[in-house]
C-alpha cells in the first residue's frame, strides 16, 4: 500500500468482495436474457447499441481479406469485432473477461489514487450503463477502460499506463485517441492559466468541426426515426464555424438530452438512470464547491466533454467514458482540505 493511501481492512475486503460478486451476478444475468436479442434480434436489448451489429460482422468474416477490407471502411469496428473474434463470439465468456478487466482497473485505479474502492465501486458498477457495455464487446467497454488507465497514468507517471491507454482508445472511436493524448497535457497549464486554455480550445475546436463533421451519418440516423432534429440544427451551425456558439447546447445534449425522452425500452431506461447520475454527481460537486477549473478532475472532465461534443451525433453514450472523473471529482476526499485536489500523497505529483 503505498504512502497516504486509504486503509483496506479486512472486513472493507470482504465487503468489496461482495460487491464485486453482486454487480457480476446481475451482469451475468442481464447476459443469459440478452442471449436472443444478440442471436435473432429478438427480445429484450440489454446492452448497448450497436453490440449485436459488432458480432454479427464477426460472424460473417470469412477471411483475413474480409477483415482487412472492413477494417479499412471502418476503423472505428476494429475494438469490438477484434474482441468477439478473440472469444469466439461467445457473450458470456466476453463479459466474464469484460468484467474481470474492469473490476481489476477500477481497483488499481483506487489505489493509485487513493480513493475508497468499495464506495467507487458500489457507484461504479450502479451506473447501468456501465454493466450493459460490459455484456458484449462494444465500444464503451474499450472507451471506459481507456479512461480508468488514463488516471492511473495520471497518478504514477509510469509511461507503459500512456501506451496502454492509447491502445484501448484506438480500439473504441478516434477522438478517445485525442483526449488520451491531450489531457495529460493540459495538466501542464497553470490552474490561473486554464480558463484561457479552455476558451482557447473552444476557438480552436470552431475552426477545425467543419473539417470532420459526418452530416451524412446524421442524416442516415434522423431517417432512422432518431429524435435528432436539434441536433441537425446545431451540426448546421457548427459546420459554419459556430462551435463557440452552440457548444453549450451540444454539450447539455450528450451529457442530458435524453432526461425527458420518453422510455420506450430498457435501453432508454438505462440512459435515463445514467444521465441521472451525471446531474446528481455534478449537482454534488456544485454544493462541495468543486465546479472550478483549479480542480483537475472537473478540469479534465470539462476539456473531454468539449471534444467529444464536436460529434455530429449527440448521444450520452458516447460521454459514459467520462463518469469516472464525476467520481473522482465528488469522492477525492483531498478535495475537502486542499485547493489542488487531485495531487498525489507520495514521490510522485500531479503537475501544478
Amino acid at each position: 500500500m503505498s504512502r497516504g493511501s486509504v486503509p483496506i481492512t479486512m472486513y472493507k475486503k470482504i465487503a468489496l468482495a461482495a460487491l464485486l460478486a453482486f454487480f457480476f451476478a446481475v451482469g451475468l444475468v442481464m447476459t443469459i436474457m440478452n442471449q436472443p436479442f444478440m442471436e435473432t434480434g429478438e427480445g429484450i436489448n440489454y446492452s448497448v447499441n450497436d453490440s449485436r451489429w459488432y458480432r454479427s460482422l464477426a460472424i460473417e468474416l470469412d477471411s483475413p481479406q474480409y477483415l482487412a477490407n472492413l477494417l479499412q471502411a471502418n476503423k472505428n469496428v476494429i475494438g469490438p469485432v477484434v474482441w468477439n473474434l478473440v472469444f469466439g463470439k461467445n457473450t458470456i465468456v466476453i463479459y466474464c473477461i469484460n468484467f474481470i478487466i474492469m473490476a481489476w482497473l477500477v481497483f488499481r485505479m483506487c489505489t493509485v489514487v487513493n480513493i475508497d474502492p468499495l464506495i467507487f465501486s458500489a457507484m461504479f458498477f450502479l451506473n447501468p450503463i456501465v454493466l450493459s457495455s460490459l455484456i458484449c464487446a462494444n465500444k464503451e467497454f474499450f472507451g471506459l477502460a481507456a479512461i480508468l488507465v488514463l488516471i492511473i497514468y495520471i497518478a504514477t507517471r509510469r509511461n507503459p499506463w500512456l501506451v496502454l491507454a492509447l491502445v484501448l482508445a484506438t480500439l473504441a472511436r478516434l477522438e478517445y485517441i485525442v483526449i488520451i493524448g491531450m489531457l495529460p497535457l493540459l495538466l501542464l497549464i497553470r490552474e490561473d492559466k486554464r480558463i484561457i486554455g479552455v476558451f482557447a480550445l473552444v476557438i480552436g475546436l470552431s475552426f477545425v468541426a467543419p473539417f470532420i463533421s459526418n452530416t451524412k451519418l446524421l442524416d442516415f440516423v434522423i431517417s432512422q426515426g432518431a429524435r435528432q432534429g436539434l441536433s441537425a440544427t446545431l451540426q448546421s451551425l457548427q459546420d459554419n464555424f459556430l462551435y463557440v456558439v452552440v457548444w453549450p447546447f451540444k454539450v447539455a445534449k450528450n451529457l442530458f438530452g435524453e432526461v425527458f425522452a420518453p422510455i420506450t425500452n430498457v435501453y432508454y431506461l438505462f440512459g435515463y438512470v445514467s444521465q441521472v447520475m451525471f446531474l446528481g454527481l455534478l449537482l454534488c460537486a456544485m454544493y462541495l464547491g468543486r465546479i472550478k477549473l483549479a480542480f483537475n478532475w472537473y478540469y479534465l472532465f470539462i476539456t473531454a466533454v468539449l471534444v467529444l461534443s464536436i460529434n455530429s451525433i449527440t448521444h450520452h453514450r458516447y460521454v459514459l467514458i467520462l463518469y469516472p472523473f464525476l467520481l473522482m471529482l465528488v469522492l477525492d476526499r483531498r478535495a475537502i482540505r486542499s485547493k489542488f485536489p487531485c495531487r498525489i500523497v507520495g514521490p510522485r505529483r500531479f503537475p501544478r
